[in-house]
């Protein structure tokens, strides 16, 4: 039997000693270091030369591989091969930092998949993660079996879609972050995805912002939590980010949107990956959750962020 498959490049970074240039995550996710031959002459003409020799220069393959009865007649099947593969682009993105080189857009690539070459069928360019700090960190086996556990998860909360309605909300806001090249849109969706798990009230959202987050990641600096929310209105409502504000530098808007996105990506990495406090969170029920000082909260979630882990940081953009 012929298998479809759904296919993203990546140009990156990755452990090469853990990584053997072809490994099954599970039945029907394969990783791929080289995908020889990818492109025919047909879409290398269709695509250009310099995006043909980009994407068969890609150094990673995320693949998803479905059982197809009909080569001919795989709509369906190529639907959802792109779906699945996708979901798991989307769950790497949150496990890690990771780096894709910013000339090598990624694209999602469907088709018939008899070993190689591949027969493309169908074709799009995605959204690139951007990564704005370095050393590159790395992908190997183990942040790839993370992944998978993150994309199990995630693919079953999204069968509860109007259950969780908002904090599918706030994980696509911190996929948007990601994707931005401007730090102050990736401060304004990182807080935005936050948001999303704290419910801040009406009339006192600051106050309640820099507790509910200090609850959420034991972060006892509330001053700093403060000067998230106070950047994050300037932002939203169009002002400088620094609007307020003294003694700040671009290098510390560079900290702070790095810091912020390491919050928000541990705080969803931590909520997918423990089903008991999923409960807390159902969109009927995560305004009790938060009275009574978040109590019925602390008593299942008990995640600690430190942020002077990730200080070392060194930003390519000035």
């Amino acid at each position: 039997m012929v298998k479809t498959a759904g296919i993203i490049n990546l140009k990156t970074a990755f452990d090469s000693r853990s990584l053997v240039k072809e490994i099954f995550l599970n039945e029907n996710i394969l990783i791929k270091r080289d995908i020889k031959n990818l492109l025919d002459n047909t879409w290398s003409k269709w695509l250009g030369k310099n995006a043909s020799e980009r994407i068969n220069n890609s150094n990673l393959f995320l693949i998803y591989l479905l059982d197809s009865e009909n080569s001919d007649d795989n709509q369906k099947e190529r639907t959802l091969a792109e779906a699945e593969i996708f979901l798991f682009f989307t769950s790497l993105i949150i496990n890690d930092v990771f780096s894709n080189e910013f000339t090598y857009k990624p694209y999602i690539i469907s088709g018939i998949y008899d070993e190689e070459p591949i027969t493309i069928q169908s074709f799009s360019e995605l959204q690139y993660p951007v990564s704005l700090v370095c050393p590159n960190n790395p992908i190997s086996v183990n942040s790839l079996n993370e992944t998978l556990q993150m994309y199990y998860q995630f693919r079953e909360i999204n069968n509860f879609a109007n259950e969780y309605y908002r904090v599918i909300r706030g994980i696509k806001a911190f996929i948007k972050g990601i994707e931005s090249k401007f730090f102050v849109d990736r401060i304004h969706m990182f807080i935005r995805s936050l948001e999303a798990f704290i419910f801040p009230p009406k009339g006192d959202t600051k106050r309640e912002f820099k507790n509910r987050v200090s609850l959420l990641t034991k972060i006892t600096d509330l001053d700093k939590l403060c000067l998230f929310y106070n950047i994050r209105s300037n932002v939203e409502h169009m002002h400088h980010p620094f609007k307020g504000l003294t003694k700040l530098s671009d290098e510390d808007l560079q900290k702070i949107t790095f810091e912020l996105e390491i919050i928000s990506r541990i705080v969803i990495k931590y909520f997918l990956l423990n089903k008991d406090c999923w409960e807390l969170f159902m969109d009927s029920k995560i305004e009790e959750s938060w009275g009574d000082k978040g109590n019925k909260i602390t008593s299942l979630w008990d995640l600690t962020i430190d942020l002077q882990e990730y200080s070392n940081v060194i930003f390519y953009v000035d």
